[in-house]
């Protein structure tokens, strides 16, 4: 089985597939592709957003890369440790965006900030 999924990933990577936002509506449109999500354990309620949910970089098209990490990534239910993940993924990144504005500030800026906020 292991050698099967290698072997799926391998063949899935090669493909150049993009998936655009109305391909994936009609995809949802099908009832045997909502049944395979539904037994996958993905929540077909959120149908509107989940192509929002799985495009990562926000481009308006799903790679494969995009579309099988994102649907394994909304499988099952919400639990409090997937909560707090992302609420500490989100307090990385913001000290992350923070840290890369104060540094890439011209020193002249910089230096006006700093006699501003005294």
């Amino acid at each position: 089985m292991k050698h099967q999924c290698k072997a799926m990933d391998k063949i899935l990577s090669r493909l150049d597939l993009t998936v655009t936002r109305d391909r994936f509506s009609k995809w949802l449109e099908h009832d045997s592709f909502t049944a395979v999500l539904e037994r996958a354990g993905i929540d077909t309620s959120i149908r509107t957003q989940l192509f929002d949910i799985l495009d990562a970089d926000s481009g308006g098209l799903l790679n494969v890369d995009e579309l099988i990490s994102g649907l394994m990534s909304v499988r099952g239910h919400v639990t409090k440790g997937d909560i707090i993940a992302m609420s500490l993924k989100v307090r990385y990144i913001s000290q992350l965006v923070e840290t890369l504005s104060n540094t890439s500030l011209p020193t002249e800026s910089r230096r006006r900030r700093a006699s501003s906020s005294q």
